[in-house]
């Protein structure tokens, strides 16, 4: 799209110096790619505490907790996490 813009030529001058672009034209585009990924991030990071911290989403009969009763018949989960390499739910801290 062309236009015509009146821009603070100062401004311009400091953005190709800190920047290394070589054009006008390019520090616009990159102005405005960063103020729409600035305005993206704030969005994101409102949304900050909205879910509880390691929240996953409900699952029903994962994989894992299919595998456990069989690697350990009586219910005894210690030591599963490291000999699997997974991270095990307990199913109590489920509820």
């Amino acid at each position: 799209m062309r236009t015509n813009i009146v821009l603070d030529g100062e401004l311009i001058e400091r953005a190709l110096q800190v920047t290394g672009l070589k054009t006008r034209r390019e520090v616009v585009h990159e102005a405005l790619r960063t103020l729409i990924r600035l305005h993206e991030q704030a969005e994101v990071r409102a949304l900050r505490g909205a879910l509880k911290k390691g929240a996953q989403p409900p699952r029903s009969g994962s994989i894992t907790e299919q595998r456990i009763p069989l690697l350990h018949h009586d219910n005894d989960f210690d030591g599963c996490e490291a000999h699997l390499g997974l991270r095990v739910v307990r199913p109590e801290a489920l509820s």
